[in-house]
């Protein structure tokens, strides 16, 4: 990590990022592995806590539960995913927005520097024409004056 990137980070996610490993996966993590291992524990040994229907109502439960933890664990694995995706897009983006900040920077600079040349140069121009028509006007009016 840059010195500028430490900079720009808060105590307070610099914090979080040192945590969030052991507050957040560990923790979801092993919540998973236990409930799976319950559950397939009940499947194993069925029928011996519940004769009757209802061990087959406890393995029904279960196989319905089964991919339904199948699935959040593969939200999760996105999730993840998008996690480490944004943290690594992150790093790219910030020298790629600091390039474009620059370089829009620099077109305004342009931009304003072509902008006063031009309207200098039509100034110069209508200047001029002003100057030929006040010319004409100055020899009209004395031509006219010489006439009367």
């Amino acid at each position: 990590m840059s010195k500028k990137e430490a900079f720009l980070e808060t105590p307070a996610s610099a914090q979080h990022k040192k945590e969030r490993f052991w507050q957040i996966f560990v923790p979801i993590g092993l919540i998973f592995v236990v409930l799976l291992t319950a559950l397939i524990f009940l499947i194993i040994r069925d029928g011996e806590y519940a004769p009757g229907i209802s061990n087959f109502a406890a393995s029904a439960t279960i196989l319905v539960i089964l991919p339904v933890l199948l699935i959040a664990l593969i939200n999760l694995a996105i999730i993840i995913a998008l996690i480490y995706g944004m943290v690594k897009l992150r790093e790219a983006v910030r020298p790629l927005g600091s390039r474009l900040l620059k370089g829009l920077e620099n077109a305004r600079w342009k931009i304003s520097n072509f902008s006063d040349a031009s309207a200098r140069a039509l100034m110069t121009i209508n200047e001029k024409a002003e100057m030929t028509n006040q010319a004409f006007r100055s020899l009209n009016k004395r031509l006219n004056d010489k006439r009367n």
